[in-house]
């Protein structure tokens, strides 16, 4: 069976549901863009955790955003035997204003597929499409690739029949950013580097360094950040550790203290003013995170340090996004020569 551009969809509204963490929900805007400049929808709606997602409207595809835990979407999983949906108006009206639904939660043919799918329909009849959120493990492409592919192939059509003969290229355009921060970014941004717990001088350039992230096993030795971050404060960098909610409760009181006299350390920060302070940086260098690919799809120059997760799938995306695998054992202890390597990609990019 073939499907046209006109099959696909029409100039209507979209919803993306996907209840997942920063990061998992930034790989999903290459498709979000996708939707909105190739395949015409006029909007974009998400539901989702707002503390991820709150930063969406005005810097990215995304147009609106709701608490998926409001929504009530839980009772869809529930056995369709025991789901009525006459008694989920509230949750139908929900879904009322959209053309096309994408979850990122529940499978193809499970009970959550069809209680979608029969409250959906109530008052509209979207075309429905369920992308799962994790590939396969033989899977060998970038996980934002298959969500392209997934979306496609629910539809008998492959990414080359709309126009994306090289998807490797089409997900790492130079300079790309698709998100785009706001002149009130900007100024917050301003506002954040004048205080006195950073102080950053005219003649400095800002690294904004991330030493965490969602999973212990994806971080870099701390003492490996330090180091980093004293060699490039040598060579005039003003660096700047970014510690989010996670880190907070990780760290001990004294991995904090040994960053400070490193650098400025800055913490709890909504994802807005992490956007904020992203707008004023020269370069970034952290883990495989949220915060990494926020900004790598930026556009800023980012150097993403990975150990046992494959970059080939979870690499940040950007034209200025890098990668560097580094062994193992220095995610347990400190490497002189890892951090060598890594201060010499960093100033490779900068060159």
């Amino acid at each position: 069976m073939f499907y046209y551009y006109d099959d696909m969809v029409t100039r209507g509204r979209g919803l993306i549901l996907h209840p997942g963490a920063l990061g998992d929900c930034i790989l999903t805007l290459k498709l979000a863009d996708y939707l909105k400049s190739r395949l015409g929808l006029a909007s974009i709606d998400f539901f989702g955790q707002i503390r991820n997602i709150s930063f969406f409207p005005g810097r990215t595809s995304i147009d609106r955003i709701s608490d998926i835990s409001s929504a009530s979407i839980s009772r869809l999983f529930l056995p369709s035997k025991d789901f009525d949906p006459s008694a989920e108006k509230d949750l139908a009206e929900k879904f009322s204003f959209y053309d096309w639904i994408i979850s990122f939660m529940g499978e193809e043919g499970s009970d959550f597929e069809a209680n979608l799918a029969v409250t959906a329909c109530l008052s509209s009849a979207p075309e429905i499409s369920i992308i799962p959120a994790c590939p396969p493990e033989d899977y060998q492409g970038h996980i934002s690739r298959f969500y392209l592919e997934s979306f496609f192939n629910r539809k008998l059509v492959s990414l080359e029949a709309f126009g994306i003969d090289n998807p490797h290229k089409y997900l790492h355009q130079q300079h790309e950013s698709l998100i785009l921060a706001n002149l009130n970014d900007v100024h917050a941004g301003r506002e954040m580097l004048q205080s006195r717990s950073v102080g950053l001088k005219g003649s400095e350039r800002l690294v904004v360094i991330c030493p965490g992230s969602g999973g212990g096993f994806k971080c870099w030795h701390i003492e490996n950040f330090i180091k980093a971050s004293q060699i490039l404060s040598s060579e005039g960098f003003r660096p700047i550790f970014l510690l989010g909610y996670v880190e907070q409760e990780r760290f001990t009181c004294d991995d904090v203290r040994r960053l400070e006299n490193a650098g400025a350390v800055l913490s709890g920060l909504s994802i807005e003013q992490a956007v904020s302070l992203l707008t004023h940086t020269d370069i970034f260098l952290g883990n495989d995170s949220g915060v990494t690919h926020l900004a790598g799809l930026m556009g800023l120059p980012v150097l993403a340090v990975f150990g046992k997760t494959d970059p080939n799938r979870f690499s940040p995306l950007g034209g200025r996004a890098n990668i560097t695998v580094q062994p193992e054992k220095s995610f347990s202890e400190f490497s002189e020569a890892s951090v060598e390597d890594v201060c010499s990609r960093l100033r490779e990019m900068l060159d």
